[in-house]
């Protein structure tokens, strides 16, 4: 048994080498906003399966969802240095260490996904471009002080969970509906989307703001866990949950979803509810960053893969 012990040795140490590659990877994908920028591009690619039913995604279809991919990536990497410079206090953040080991890989990242959406933004239909100019101007208004006194839009009261559950269900529901738009796909199924995505989106912020209390607290910005308590916020998240559910309902009755894409959805917002539940401030990143957020991720392959 002697004789293994140096093989023993020089296992252990390539299984530590590849425990620590493994978490620089995950947290990599995590706090380089890797991740969330996959949930949208799918998210994306969601609205794109429903309004194209019963005719499989295209070529273009991907290319959108590489573009509103792309740009979530450069707007959340934008995002946290300009946070971190108006909030100076916050600099020895465990979230922005993590973020500035990979400084240098992102910000070459950041600057490609940047020029992709310029090219791609000239390929797109005259609507989308207007659509997505006005998207730009709220987006970057949250993240750059555009209102003086180191103010951004997210600072102002209860604006900032409304404003990203907007943006987003425009993003990814209206955006596709302009590229893609077809004759029998009307007004109502469009409103009808953009509702079920703005509430589910609304509802995983809640975990967000519940997780950001102190933060919140001390920056003076006013978010619903802070006006009315985490408790009663979990349950305007629930609220939401049950409209979502509501208006997939409605769509299945429209045909745009079928049966098994509204189960699908359905045990998606159940898992939601279930992880709003669980949430409190001192959970871990990963709580957040891949549990919360990768509900969309699962919404969003239930419509892809589920006919």
């Amino acid at each position: 048994m002697e004789g293994f012990e140096p093989f023993k040795s020089l296992v252990i140490q390539v299984m530590k080498k590849l425990r620590k590659v493994g978490q620089q990877a995950l947290d990599f994908i995590i706090y380089g906003h890797v991740f969330i920028a996959l949930c949208a591009a799918f998210s994306t690619l969601a609205t794109a399966k429903l309004l194209n039913q019963p005719n499989n995604l295209s070529l273009k279809d991907g290319q959108l969802a590489c573009f509103v991919g792309a740009a979530t990536f450069f707007l959340y990497n934008l995002h946290k240095p300009v946070t971190y410079f108006l909030r100076k206090q916050f600099m020895e953040n465990q979230r922005f260490k993590r973020t500035k080991a990979f400084e240098i890989p992102l910000s070459i990242l950041s600057i490609l996904a940047a020029i992709l959406c310029v090219y791609y933004f000239f390929q797109l239909n005259k609507n989308s471009q207007m659509l997505l100019m006005g998207m730009a101007i709220l987006s970057l208004g949250y993240v750059l002080p555009i209102l003086g006194k180191g103010r951004r839009l997210r600072d102002i009261g209860l604006l900032k969970i409304f404003l990203i559950a907007f943006v987003w269900a425009i993003i990814t529901v209206v955006l596709p509906f302009l590229q893609i738009h077809h004759p029998s796909k009307n007004d109502l199924c469009l409103s009808l989307l953009c509702i079920e995505r703005m509430c589910f989106i609304f509802a995983l912020c809640i975990p967000f703001d519940i997780r950001d209390m102190d933060w919140d607290s001390r920056t003076n910005v006013k978010t619903i866990p802070l006006s009315i308590g985490s408790e009663k916020a979990k349950t305007v998240g629930y609220i939401a949950l049950i409209i979502s559910l509501s208006m997939s309902y409605l769509l299945m009755n429209l045909t745009n979803y079928s049966e098994m894409q509204f189960l699908g959805s359905a045990i998606i917002y159940l898992l939601t509810a279930l992880m709003l539940s669980k949430t409190h401030k001192n959970r871990s990143d990963y709580f957040f960053y891949g549990g919360v957020d990768g509900l969309i991720l699962g919404q969003s392959l239930t419509i892809i893969l589920i006919a």
